[in-house]
């Protein structure tokens, strides 16, 4: 099974939102995000990535990563699903945020050699 994710990069006043269809899940997305600055660098560096309207468009994603550019770098926020469909049909979504940090810091967590345990890093909680 898929582990769905979209992916939101802001970049002054631009925002472009991206649908990856596998690998969402934060380790994954440690990988897919390794040195991308823009949606433009996502597109490029990685397949099957396509431009969609908004993170509510798919209403089957797992993860929502949204990816801030500023003066002192990249703000990474990530939020995961809380629930699923029920009987067939999809529950209203319930987001709870996982993680918030620099970019630097999410690669840390959940990159290739990070430790992974105490990954859940919340606003302030270190």
């Amino acid at each position: 099974m898929s582990t769905r994710a979209t992916y939101e990069f802001s970049l002054g006043d631009k925002t472009t939102y991206c649908y990856k269809h596998h690998d969402g899940y934060p380790e994954g997305a440690a990988e897919w995000l390794k040195g991308v600055r823009t949606a433009e660098d996502f597109i490029r560096k990685n397949e099957g990535v396509e431009i969609t309207e908004s993170h509510d468009i798919h209403g089957d994603t797992e993860y929502r990563y949204r990816i801030t550019a500023h003066r002192k770098g990249e703000s990474i926020w990530v939020h995961r699903r809380l629930n699923d469909y029920h009987q067939g049909q999809l529950a209203t979504p319930l987001w709870e945020e996982t993680f918030y940090g620099s970019a630097d810091s999410f690669q840390e967590c959940y990159g290739c050699g990070g430790s992974k345990t105490g990954i859940n890093q919340k606003r302030g909680k270190a």
